[in-house]
């Protein structure tokens, strides 16, 4: 049953030290296995590697679908994020925007990196060592990357596709894309069956249902319940949603604000009254458009319109 809604609150030399392992050769490889992924706790400051760990910059770059740029380094088999180690005195920031330059020709500056902490997973192509990354995610824009110095690859990568390559266990564990929900829009015929949709797709596992409500939308993308729990910067696509646009369009829209004008003792009709009116003007926004800035609040999400 429905439960109500909570109130709303340039190149490089050759041997550099790109993509996390070049030139590291001070002890030899451990024949056991590699430690499994873990997050590192964070130091207190500046903090070198140990003998065993490499220490390096990360990127996470996405498109507009959510797919993440992923690197190979001639010679190796991993795809790997793009970055790699620091040069003397090199901030993990500052180590990021050169190795980002010298591998696939972005130009983002350290200051417009955001950082996203560090990471510990067993390097791809050193066993027995571990990488410790301070991860960044970077805006590239409109810039498109291209394979430079020793990358030899560079592959956008959604999760259906990650089977088919070798991904570095630090993208594997931490930053490889989920698979994305599909809301099928041939479903959706107004406002009580886009939430059906919701319910549906969004609300495994739960035993209740969100109930026909843009506040209670609003929470489920929060990502604490339903399909969405624990999940990271997940992507959601609408299919058909030409279709689903003309279902939640002004008829829809309009016959919402009659129902919530009919119940004064509830809602705020004054509201109502006014969005109606901007709505018949010409002016208001859809129930369709409503939703769409449900989801423009929440910049983890990726909403894709099929």
């Amino acid at each position: 049953m429905p439960r109500p809604a909570s109130p709303r609150r340039p190149r490089r030399r050759a041997g550099g030290r790109g993509c996390y392992g070049a030139g590291v050769s001070a002890e030899p490889a451990e024949p056991a296995g590699t430690p499994a992924p873990t997050p590192a706790a964070a130091p207190a400051g500046p903090l070198a590697a140990t003998p065993r760990e490499i220490r390096v910059s990360a990127a996470v770059i996405t498109d507009a679908t959510g797919r993440l740029l992923l690197v190979r380094k001639a010679g190796t088999s991993a795809f790997m994020q793009p970055g790699g180690k620091p040069e003397p005195g090199e901030s993990p920031a500052a180590t990021l925007a050169r190795e980002l330059a010298e591998e696939v020709g972005l130009i983002v500056p350290a200051a417009d990196l955001e950082p996203l902490g560090e990471f510990r997973a067993a390097a791809a192509n050193e066993p027995g060592f571990v990488v410790v990354a301070d991860v960044f995610r970077a805006d590239i824009g409109d810039q498109i990357p291209v394979p430079d110095a020793e990358i030899d690859e560079l592959r956008w990568v959604a999760h259906a596709g990650a089977s088919e390559i070798e991904v570095a266990p630090l993208a594997a564990a931490y930053f490889l894309p989920p698979a994305p929900f599909t809301l099928d829009g041939s479903r959706i015929d107004g406002i009580a069956s886009f939430y059906d949709e919701v319910n549906r797709v969004l609300m495994t596992g739960e035993d209740w249902t969100l109930g026909p409500s843009l506040d209670a939308l609003d929470d489920l993308l929060y990502g604490g319940i339903g399909s969405l729990r624990g999940v990271q910067r997940p992507t959601i696509v609408l299919s058909h949603h030409r279709t689903v646009r003309a279902a939640l369009g002004a008829p829809a829209t309009r016959a919402f604000y009659l129902g919530k004008l009919a119940r004064p003792d509830v809602y705020a009709v004054d509201r109502f009254r006014a969005d109606l009116a901007a709505l018949d003007a010409g002016d208001g926004p859809t129930y369709f458009d409503l939703v769409l800035a449900v989801f423009a609040d929440h910049p983890d999400i990726t909403l894709v319109l099929d």
